[in-house]
C-alpha cells in the first residue's frame, strides 16, 4: 500500500536559497510524515530528507538572514487554500498563485516566497526513519 506524505515545516530547516532565470530555489532539510491515512495526524512513519522547493516566477519578500536557519512555523497557500505547517507530496502545482511563508529562528523573522508554480523535488534518500507517533 502506498503511503501519503507531507513535509512538516516546523522542525525543518532552510539550508540555502538561490535565484536565477525567473526561479527561486529553497533547499530544505525537512521532516517527512508518511501514512496510509492522513500524514501528520494518523499513525505512520517519519523520516528526514533534503528537498528542493522551486518557485517559477519566484519572488522573495522579507529577511533571509543567516542560513541555515530552523523553521519555527510556516504556512503554504495555493490560491485561497491555506495549509498550516505542511506541504503535501508529490507537489507540482501551477496555474494558481502559490506562496510559502516561513518564520525563522532565532528572531521569528518572516520570509515569504511566492510564484506561479511550485515544484518540490526530493533529493537523495530519506534517513532516520521512525514510527510515528
Amino acid at each position: 500500500m502506498k503511503l501519503k506524505s507531507v513535509i512538516e515545516l516546523h522542525d525543518s530547516s532552510v539550508e540555502a536559497i538561490s535565484h536565477g532565470d525567473g526561479w527561486v530555489h529553497i533547499e530544505l532539510w525537512c521532516v517527512l510524515h508518511m501514512s496510509t491515512g492522513r500524514p501528520g495526524l494518523d499513525d505512520g512513519l517519519t523520516a528526514v530528507q533534503e528537498v528542493m522547493l522551486s518557485f517559477e516566477d519566484g519572488r522573495i519578500d522579507g529577511s533571509i538572514g543567516n542560513l541555515p536557519s530552523d523553521i519555527l512555523d510556516g504556512e503554504f497557500r495555493v490560491g485561497m487554500a491555506l495549509y498550516p505547517n505542511i506541504i503535501g507530496l508529490p507537489c507540482d502545482i501551477s496555474g494558481e498563485a502559490v506562496s510559502l511563508t516561513l518564520f525563522l529562528h532565532p528572531d521569528y523573522r518572516r520570509l515569504l516566497v511566492s510564484g506561479k508554480r511550485l515544484k518540490v523535488t526530493l533529493q537523495g534518500e530519506p534517513s532516520d526513519i521512525a514510527e510515528w507517533p
